[in-house]
């Protein structure tokens, strides 16, 4: 599973040739597709929930997570997740089991031993594709959640829609879901992402989530630089700011971190180092180190395109 990250293709000598103004739109349009075809394989490299929502395939994976926190102590997780496309509805249906991705923090995992409450669910449902696009992905999801052992049927819309914006693109993404016993649960992540020189990648998120059943909203902005190290290894660095407004509006936690991941044995396998420091309000923002370690393995999304 490689990753390339490359400006963007410099024109021919005939389209050089051409009205500035036809020229300057078909560098757009390059740059345009560059800038999507990096995403999408950055974040299908990392095995992010933005690529794993929309990736219309067979897959299974095990994902296995340890942490370690100066202040919060020891934890570790184990999760099982997968999809399962139904070729006779012209893949269109999907059967998806596994745990409900908190996008709060959508892209990372939680900070290590983080004072949150755990942020996945098991979750088992359906979900039906309406309209997939460079620009456009519609799904309708239906399905039980379990909280806490108990079951929570649902139903919602997945919708996300690509901007292009010259050397920029913006990327949003609304989940909103309805729960039979929690109410309403909307989630929203607004992404700015852009090349930088041939290696690089920037990503700026914007995310808020509310709950029906909750007080307050959650809500932060997350700012990343990726970098490819070689064909199988990404080194991402990330500032990571997080609010809260119950009771009462405040920063919740800052986190610094660097990410290390590496993928061997054609893809089918990830080991992500994630040593951080973070403040948070908890501790009266006193520094404290962290270190994330997981292992995953995938079967069905080896060599993503």
């Amino acid at each position: 599973m490689a990753l390339a990250c490359r400006a963007p293709e410099t024109p021919a000598p005939e389209e050089r040739a051409q009205d500035p103004g036809e020229q300057n739109g078909r560098h757009h349009d390059v740059l345009s597709r560059n800038l999507h075809r990096v995403a999408a394989r950055l974040d299908s490299f990392l095995s992010d929930e933005r690529s794993l929502a929309e990736e219309n395939r067979t897959w299974i994976s095990l994902r296995a997570e340890g942490s370690l926190d100066q202040r919060e102590g020891n934890d570790s997780e184990l999760r099982l997740d997968g999809r399962l496309v139904l070729p006779e509805f012209e893949d269109h249906l999907q059967i998806a089991f596994g745990e409900d991705p908190d996008p709060v923090r959508l892209g990372t995992q939680p900070p290590p031993a983080s004072t949150a409450e755990p942020t996945r669910e098991p979750d088992l449902g359906l979900q039906f594709l309406l309209r997939r696009t460079k620009r456009n992905h519609v799904r309708l999801d239906g399905g039980v959640r379990f909280e806490d052992f108990e079951p929570d049927p649902y139903l919602g819309l997945r919708w996300r829609h690509v901007v292009p914006l010259g050397e920029w693109q913006a990327r949003l993404t609304e989940r909103l879901r309805g729960y039979v016993d929690a109410g309403l649960d909307s989630r929203t992540t607004l992404d700015f992402e852009r090349l930088v020189g041939d290696i690089r990648f920037f990503r700026a998120t914007t995310r808020a989530r509310w709950r029906e059943d909750e007080a307050g909203w959650e809500y932060g902005q997350r700012f990343q630089l990726f970098q490819r190290a070689d064909e199988l290894r990404i080194v991402t660095f990330e500032w990571d700011n997080a609010f809260v407004t119950a009771p009462v509006d405040r920063l919740d936690e800052v986190a610094a971190r660097v990410r290390v991941a590496h993928r061997f044995d054609r893809g089918r396998y990830l080991l992500e180092i994630v040593p951080q420091i973070a403040w948070r309000d908890a501790a009266d923002y006193e520094p404290s180190a962290g270190l994330t370690v997981t292992f995953e393995i995938s079967v069905g999304r080896e060599d993503p395109r």
